[in-house]
């Protein structure tokens, strides 16, 4: 700010481009009363904001919760004749689905394919994520058959959709799908799949998805370790015992951990009696 007031005492005139990556950084920064206060500057300065100046600043408003501010500046800018793009409409979506407010993000997608704005993945990502917290798997499910190019947010999301409804084959085929369309799972895909399966109980499966997701080169996070059913902690330390009447059990989760290795730090603690079954 202090530069700009410089340039105009030597007669220098700041343009949109001078103002950008201020606005840019004071976005980042939640600083949006001074961002709107910036911008009213601009305004009355001649300068006429472009509309990636807007949405820099809507976005900014829409991430700091300021949903309210964020549409006012939007409709303001069409009514001075700039019209909003897909980065603009993706912005308050985000916004409107972040708020709960499902509805109003539904009606401004509307709004963008009656104006011919082509949504994009992080469009429909914004949309499906307020669908499936909605519990609105079923309109979930057509944004995402609707011929948009999924990555693994959208996978992630809908698979967290159907785990919450105890859809756990179909989240698992989900998971498969986005494999054989070259889509990798990410730590969150499989600690969402992990979890379903441990709640309802099937912590067999959630052990062979742990072992899955670190063969993949994932390494299991906090996350992952906090999933209470799971007990990762019983199966990583063998638990002291002077017989070895559960050999079949203790060699299949040694030869687990020892081809895992997670997490160095992990001690697994082997017996004397059944040491060298490896």
């Amino acid at each position: 700010m202090a530069l700009i007031d410089r340039m105009m005492d030597k007669g220098c005139q700041p343009d949109q481009f001078t103002y950008g990556p201020i606005l840019n950084r004071m976005c980042k920064s939640g600083n949006t009363a001074l961002v709107l206060d910036l911008l009213r500057k601009m305004e009355h300065r001649k300068i006429k904001p472009h509309v990636v100046t807007y949405s820099l600043i809507i976005d900014g408003l829409c991430k700091d919760g300021s949903l309210e501010d964020a549409f006012t500046l939007f409709n303001e800018m069409e009514i001075k004749g700039i019209k909003g793009n897909v980065i603009t409409y993706t912005s308050l979506i985000g916004g409107f689905c972040n708020a709960g407010k499902w509805d109003g993000g539904a009606q401004l997608l509307r709004d963008m394919i009656t104006r011919e704005i082509t949504p994009n993945i992080f469009t429909f990502n914004a949309l499906i994520d307020s669908f499936v917290k909605e519990g609105k798997l079923t309109e979930a499910n057509e944004l995402y058959k609707r011929g948009i190019d999924p990555n693994t947010i959208t996978y992630s999301t809908l698979i967290y959709g159907l785990c919450n409804e105890k859809r756990l084959d179909e989240a698992k085929q989900m998971l498969d799908l986005m494999v054989s369309k070259g889509c990798d799972p990410n730590i969150v895909t499989f600690n969402i799949l992990i979890n379903g399966y441990c709640k309802a109980k099937l912590v067999d499966e959630g052990m062979r998805l742990f072992r899955k997701m670190s063969l993949r080169g994932l390494v299991a996070d906090t996350v992952t370790y906090s999933i209470p059913e799971l007990e990762v902690a019983e199966k990583i330390h063998t638990p002291t015992f002077t017989t070895c009447q559960n050999i079949p059990s203790l060699i299949k989760n040694l030869k687990f951990m020892h081809e895992l290795r997670v997490d160095k730090k992990i001690h697994i603690s082997t017996p004397f009696a059944c040491q060298n079954i490896l």
